[in-house]
């Protein structure tokens, strides 16, 4: 990851130098003192002036995030907010055998065991399962016309119909042939049939394709305004987890007729030559995106009049995702509070003071601002700054004790291997197990961290009508690429995407997903 702080301590470092070899040659006499590589004193000198420049450089680029944070955390949290570790589960039936249908909730835990703990990963989404297995996987091509064929069984009952349900396919780990999957069946596919005791049956239905994932996001945040653009942000940190199609076929075909072994084929027919010869590995059931996140409370943290800023303690391998709310420790030999009830708000409900009130009138109110900073090591810290009913630094703090309730994930969880996260809880049903199918995805720190989000609010204040523009559209999904400091390779993929759009069309719908690029 780039260090911002760190590049301009270097370059700061650099132009002390240079700046000493110019005046040693205009003052030879001077060399011996300046050339720092002559005397290491000299050398830790110009590390401390470049320290504390950087410092000031920092600070006055950094076009105050305090304002623009504070403003975004009030309208829309997430992009405050890192994505944390996650992965794809699949639950499947052991010995191949289900035991009629299962619906496995949101929130359902299955964990991986390290160093002597269990690291617990919830579903993102509610599950349906159907007692059936895709058997074979088969691609048909004609010239004109492509076909996927999906051989479907059902198990776990003698029955010769399939009580028919929702199916949801996963597109298989494989990122580029998913990715061109997703584009077929989206932009390319003519029809699903049907093939059943040597009859087929075209169906009226078509795969909802990840236009329904829009109302199931994977990071857990409260709905509001912008909710609608939170598929930018997990689609472009977290691609993978997009790559389903969901079919339901229970409106039209409510039940199925089966061949004599329990089979019958599904089977999705394109305009075009498909530019794969098969799809092993692909159309997956029963797989669902899970995160990983625990709530967690800090140690004790006294607060001192004087001094309103202070160092949130998550504790050993932990990050922050989310800061949840603030209250004082109760004594264990104290019964209730006593003196004033003191209240600790959140700085995006701040209200100023509209006039002085007695203390029996009304609890004292304080405001909290969570500030995220790095040092010049890359290292992440977390300070808490309190402020008074009249916006400024809370100098007259009571001499109590505070805990912080937070959102975090353990730094361990980024290690998990695919295939490591298989403990399912006694809740889960008996005749399926889970496994994840694809090794732990990396977490990426917040879109704006001690950055200005200027540009962001710049956007999320302007029309919609702005976006049917094909530059202020690519400019806008600019600001959603997670990678640009993490993964330089994934982002010059992510741009060239968006580069690749050369005209926008809009239309006159009542949903913004009514827009096409091209």
């Amino acid at each position: 990851m780039k260090n911002n702080k760190e590049s301009l301590y270097l370059q700061e470092r650099a132009y002390l130098r240079e700046l000493a070899q110019r005046v040693a040659k205009k003052s030879p006499h001077l060399a011996d003192f300046l050339i720092a590589s002559h005397a290491p004193d000299i050398a830790r000198l110009f590390e401390v002036f470049a320290l504390l420049i950087a410092n000031i450089r920092d600070k006055l680029d950094d076009e105050f995030p305090e304002v623009t944070h504070g403003i975004l955390s009030r309208i829309w949290p997430l992009f405050l907010c890192p994505v944390p570790p996650t992965t794809l589960l699949q639950f499947y039936p052991m010995d191949d055998e289900h035991q009629g249908i299962a619906d496995i909730p949101a929130g359902a835990s299955v964990s991986a065991r390290l160093n002597g703990q269990l690291l617990a990963f919830k579903t993102c989404r509610p599950l349906h399962i159907e007692p059936l297995i895709v058997q074979e996987r088969a691609v048909n091509k004609t010239g004109t016309h492509s076909e996927i064929i999906l051989t479907l069984c059902q198990t776990g009952t003698g029955s010769a119909v399939w009580q028919s349900g929702s199916l949801t396919f996963f597109l298989g780990t494989d990122m580029e042939r998913a990715t061109q999957l997703s584009l077929w069946l989206d932009q390319h596919l003519c029809d699903v049939s049907l093939k059943a005791q040597d009859e087929r049956r075209r169906l009226n239905d078509s795969p909802y394709g990840w236009h329904n994932l829009f109302d199931s996001p994977v990071l857990p945040t409260p709905k509001n305004t912008y909710s609608g653009l939170q598929p930018l942000v997990e689609y472009y940190a977290l691609p993978a987890l997009y790559n389903f199609v969901p079919l339901d076929i229970s409106n039209e075909h409510a039940q199925v007729p089966l061949n004599e072994d329990s089979m019958f084929e599904l089977i999705f027919r394109f305009e075009g030559e498909l530019p794969l010869d098969d799809v092993d590995g692909a159309f997956l059931l029963g797989c669902v995106p899970a995160i990983h996140l625990e709530n967690q409370s800090s140690p004790s943290i006294l607060l001192e009049t004087g001094d309103h800023s202070y160092l949130l303690p998550l504790g050993e391998s932990m990050r922050l995702f989310r800061l949840r709310e603030i209250q004082v420790v109760q004594q264990p030999d104290n019964d209730e509070q006593r003196g004033t009830p003191y209240r600790w708000l959140p700085i995006e409900q701040f209200v100023p003071a509209g006039h002085f009130l007695d203390d029996d009138q009304q609890p004292d109110d304080f405001y909290y601002q969570l500030q995220t900073t790095q040092d010049f090591l890359g290292r992440t810290g977390h300070r808490l700054n309190f402020f008074d009913l009249t916006g400024k630094p809370a100098k007259n703090l009571p001499d109590i004790a505070i805990s912080c309730h937070f959102i975090s994930y353990h730094e361990q969880a980024l290690t998990l291997a695919q295939g490591a996260i298989t403990v399912t809880q006694e809740s889960s049903p008996s005749h399926l197990g889970a496994q994840n199918i694809i090794p732990v995805m990396t977490d990426y720190p917040p879109l704006l961290q001690e950055n200005s989000g200027g540009p962001l609010l710049s956007c999320l204040s302007s029309p919609p009508v702005m976006l049917f523009a094909t530059d202020s559209l690519k400019q806008f999904l600019r600001l959603f690429d997670s990678h640009t400091n993490t993964n330089h390779p994934m982002s010059r993929q992510f741009r060239q995407h968006i580069d690749g759009i050369v005209q926008v069309e809009e239309r006159l719908t009542d949903r913004l997903a009514g827009m096409c690029c091209h």
